[in-house]
Formats: structure tokens, sequence, C-alpha cells
């Protein structure tokens, strides 16, 4: 039997009482049928009265002549005042002197057989995640190969908080046989129950540390070298919470400890180290970069001590390239202003890391710092690499390009920069150079790099332009395109669903090539209505499309609120993804929506 603690009980009563309270204003004669179910528990404290209630809902009429329904879906009623009364009575049944297997038993029956609703069977395997041991396994894994998804799904979690190895093993052979989507739902269930003991330990153990003396704590630890690895564990997790740093070399104890739990102890004492770590300390957490780099990141970016970030600083004068980015990364979290330092190495000629620390200069950079930023534009590739930079200086401007152009600029070089600033000024500049020759290239992917959609006729105007080049004209068509399906706080104008397809159907008349139609297709998800899927459904015909199509179709479904009011259209739609799309991926999740149609 499981162990809960007080919080747990509070938690379900307090659920249980709003349950309650929303059922007791939907039916008139709830306090009867309170009573009635009182009295069944007292004639019969083992319950075999009450099944036929929570299977058939109870008979008593309600003033006006009608009866409870029988258990249906999620509605809230008085069936689910059923449910609630049936788990009281279940915990009930669980006290000292009564017998719990007693109600276990009665369930499974009913979850054997067919006289149950798959929403009372559901209901009754959430029980199984309180009161069910390994002995109960054998009576929830037929469920896991069952056709309803929502019998699946609640097999999946319930076995999943069954202690014991009996329960993975049900799982992992249920794993074997599943399908892509039902694979990733068993591991991840099976996931939830390996979670890092010093995460429960700082959770739940902490809360008796207020009662314990000093002198307690120092009679525990002093036989910390000979205690197990696990009790080193918890230890140092509680200790970390107590926050008292004169036990700060137990924690250094372990970093260097060997043997089979060597990792396990040294990462223990990492996290020991946020709560008790000094300045000292600086150089034993850097040492441990080669253990888990993303630890020691998080650690030392919330150490609280004084001279920590002078300490910090003080290591950055470092030849190894690896070892500064990790500490200009520490103390970028920690709001340390180094931005000369930083900036000094990612605009030497020769630095490896050259995006990474200029994404540590962006983000404690201010809006003097732009022109010294725009000076490193030239040092990354034309391409991805400074695509990527003229977003992390663009996101610094904050709508303002006067930084930009505080000293004479190469516009071939910034006017890309100056259309993802935006704004006013921006479209002035770039409109300006679309009549220049020789800036002309570089306006047109400023105008293609416009935030949002407030100058998409201008867009267009390029791609339908015979002025253009062809390259120009698909960098214009494919800015069109992302800029009119972006949602409503981004897009920059007032334009409905309807609009936003329509503006997308025009770009579908105007692609020629099929990577254009493809994108298209990939953009009907922004624009969350049915039409969008209709409009997909259109594209089927096209072999060159056929595959994308199918996905935009799924990518809406995935949304209970289009797909679940448009059931007639989906149904049919994802039957045809099921039957002809060729990626079992998509197959699966299609499969899944058309079940929770």
């Amino acid at each position: 039997m499981k162990k809960y603690s007080a919080i747990s009980i509070l938690a379900l009563s307090v659920f249980s009482g709003a349950v309650f309270t929303t059922t007791f204003t939907e039916a008139q004669n709830t306090p009867q049928y309170m009573t009635t179910l009182d009295g069944h528990f007292e004639q019969n404290p083992k319950l075999a009265d009450l099944l036929p209630i929570l299977v058939n809902g109870p008979k008593e009429a309600d003033a006006n002549g009608s009866t409870f329904a029988r258990p249906k879906g999620h509605r809230v009623g008085p069936h689910e005042l059923t449910y609630q009364t049936w788990q009281e009575y279940c915990y009930r049944n669980s006290a000292p002197g009564m017998d719990p297997a007693i109600v276990k038993d009665q369930m499974k029956a009913l979850l054997a057989g067919n006289e149950a609703t798959n929403e009372v069977k559901v209901w009754m395997m959430k029980q199984f995640q309180w009161i069910g041991t390994e002995a109960d396994i054998d009576a929830l894994a037929p469920f896991l190969t069952s056709q309803e998804y929502t019998l699946r799904d609640e097999a999946i979690r319930t076995i999943s908080t069954i202690p014991g190895q009996k329960a993975v093993d049900v799982l992992n052979a249920a794993a074997a046989k599943a399908d892509d989507a039902d694979k990733q739902r068993i591991a991840s269930a099976i996931a939830q129950r390996t979670q890092d003991i010093s995460t429960a330990v700082e959770t739940q153990f902490p809360q008796a540390i207020p009662y314990v003396t000093d002198a307690q704590v120092e009679a525990y630890v002093r036989d910390f070298a000979n205690f197990s690895a696990e009790l080193k564990i918890q230890t140092l997790a509680s200790l970390a919470v107590r926050g008292d740093r004169k036990y700060l070399p137990l924690a250094l104890s372990v970093l260097n400890a060997e043997g089979e739990d060597a990792d396990f102890l040294c990462r223990a004492g990492i996290l020991a180290l946020e709560k008790l770590a000094t300045a000292n300390e600086v150089p034993a957490l850097l040492d441990k970069l080669g253990f888990d780099r993303g630890l020691v990141i998080r650690v030392a970016s919330v150490v609280e001590a004084e001279g920590f970030d002078a300490a910090l600083v003080q290591a950055l004068n470092t030849e190894d390239a690896e070892k500064f980015r990790t500490i200009a990364e520490i103390l970028t979290n920690r709001y340390v202003d180094v931005f000369q330092t930083i900036y000094a190495s990612l605009s030497a000629k020769d630095c490896a890391n050259r995006a990474d620390l200029l994404r540590m200069a962006c983000r404690m950079a201010k809006k003097e710092n732009v022109p010294a930023l725009v000076d490193t534009l030239e040092l990354f590739e034309a391409g991805r690499a400074r695509d990527d930079a003229e977003k992390q200086i663009a996101a610094v401007c904050a709508g303002d390009i006067a930084p930009v152009l505080t000293k004479e600029r190469d516009l071939t070089l910034v006017l890309p920069l100056i259309g993802r600033i935006g704004g006013d000024a921006a479209w002035k500049l770039i409109d300006e150079n679309l009549k220049s020759d020789a800036n002309r290239d570089a306006a047109v992917r400023a105008l293609c790099n416009l935030p949002n959609a407030v100058h998409a006729d201008q867009m267009l105007a390029v791609a339908d332009s015979a002025a253009m080049t062809e390259e120009q004209k698909i960098q214009a068509l494919r800015a069109y395109i992302r800029v009119v399906s972006l949602p409503d706080d981004k897009i920059g104008i007032q334009a409905s669903s309807a609009q936003k397809l329509e503006m997308l159907r025009g770009a579908m008349k105007r692609a020629v090539r099929v990577d254009e139609k493809k994108l298209i297709l990939s953009r009907l998800s922004a624009i969350r209505d049915v039409a969008s899927a209709q409009f997909a459904m259109e594209c089927i015909t096209d072999p060159a499309l056929e595959q994308d199509a199918y996905r935009a179709i799924v990518d809406l479904a995935h949304h209970n609120n289009v797909r679940r009011p448009n059931a007639d259209f989906f149904g049919p739609a994802l039957s045809v993804v099921i039957e002809e799309c060729t990626d079992q991926e998509l197959v699966t999740r299609a499969k899944k929506y058309r079940e929770m149609l």
C-alpha cells in the first residue's frame, strides 16, 4: 500500500470539495442522493451495493420526475458526484480495519467485463494510480492494447505509477508491439519513474529541517564518509536546503569520488554547491565542465556568495576558447556586465565561438553598444551565420535604426539588418534603395526581412515586377507568404483568418516552383481554421504537394478548437491521410485525432 502525505490528502479533499460544490448546484436532490449512498455504505462497508450505482447511475427521481443520467464523457453533473463519492468510499474502505482488496477485486471485475462504460473504466483505472500494487497489473495490462485510445492512454499512465519492476517490464513489452505514438507515451511514462532522487529529497525531506538542531545534524553527518552512496546523495540535498556553508567540505569530498556511483555522487556534490559554494569554489566548479557542462553552468549561474562574480571575471582571463565561452555564458546569466571583454574576443579575426559570444554580448548590450556590434557583421559569413547575427543585433535596437547609422555604413551590408529592425524609418530607407541599381539586391533582402505584414503589398509588387531578377521575385514571394500568415499579435495589420487564407491562395496562384507551394502549405497550420484544412485538401491531387498537404491537415487536426467543431470534415479527411500518407508518424497522429473526434 502506498503512503501519502498530509499534503496529498489535503489536495484530494480540496479537489473533491470542488466537484461536490459544482454538482450540488446541478442536482436538486443531491443531499438525498448522498444520504442514500451513505446508507449503502453503512449497511455494507465493502461497497457491494455501490458498484451498480457507479455503473448505471442512481435511479432516484428528482423533483421533476427525471432520473440521473448514466455516466458520460466529461460533463460535470450527478455522475461525477457518483465518481467522487465512490472514490471517497475507496479511501474509507482502505482505512484500518477495512479490506482494500475487496474494493480492488470488485473494480477489477468491472474492468474485465462489458457492463461498465469506457468512461467508468478510465475512472476506475485512475483509482489504481493511488491504491494499485504489482498484484493489480495483470488486470490493467490488457488495456495497453485496447482499440480505444482513452483506455490505452490511461492504462499506460496507471501502470507507470505502480512501484516495482513488473510495471516497467509490462510497459516495455507493450512498447515493443506499439505504434510510434504509443512508444513515445510509454517511454515518457517510464521516464517519470526515474526522477533524480535529489528532486524528491529537496521537496519532501527538507520540510523537517527547521525542527532539527545543529547538534543533531552534526551528530548525523559525523560518519558521512562511511555512508552509502544513496545516503550521501540524500544528505547532501538536505544540507543544501539547510544552506549552512560549514557543510561545504562534504560537498567537495564527493566531487572526485571513485567507483560505480562516482557520477551520481559528483552530480550531488555539484548540486549542493549551488547553495554551499563560496568564491573559492569557482575553480572546483569549472574543473567539472568536462563532467557536465550544462549542470555546471546552471549551478554557477545562481550561486549567491560574496566575491563569486569577481572570481568568475578573473577566470575569464584564459586562453582556452571553450572555457572562455562557458564562463562568459555564466556571467551573462548572472547579469554581470562584461560586454567589453566579450566584445574584444568576438571581434577578433580568429575567434572560434563568434556566434555564441555575439549572443551573450547582445544579451547585456545597450543601444550605445549597437555601432560596435554592427562593426562585427562583416566577420560573419554571408548566409545563415550573418542572418542569425542580424537577428541578435536587431533585438538590441528594439525598432530603432538610428544606432546603426551613427556613422557612414556600407548599405549593401547593413540594409538587411535595417529590414529586420523594421519601422517607418527603415521602410523609407528600403524604398529609396529599391530604386538604386547598386543597392537594389540588398534593399530587396531588407524588404523581405521586415518583421510584419505592414508592407506586404510592396513585397507582392516586387514579386510581380518585371524589373526584378527571378531570385529577387522568389525572395519577395516567400517573404509575403511568411508575413501574411503571422499570428494576430505579430502580423501588424488587421486581417481575419479568412483574409489571411485568401492572401495565401493568391500567393499559390503566383507560385511557379514547388518549393513556394510547399511553403504555403507549411504555413496553413498557423491559420487555425477548418478552411485552412480544406485548402490543403484541395492540394492532395498534386503528387508533388500531396504529402505536404497531409501534414497540414494533421497539424490543424491537432487543435481541439479546430477539429472538434468540424468532425464532419476531419473524419473523412483524416481517413484519407491514414490510407494515402507515406509518413508513418503522420499516419499515427491522424489515427489518434480521428479517435478523438
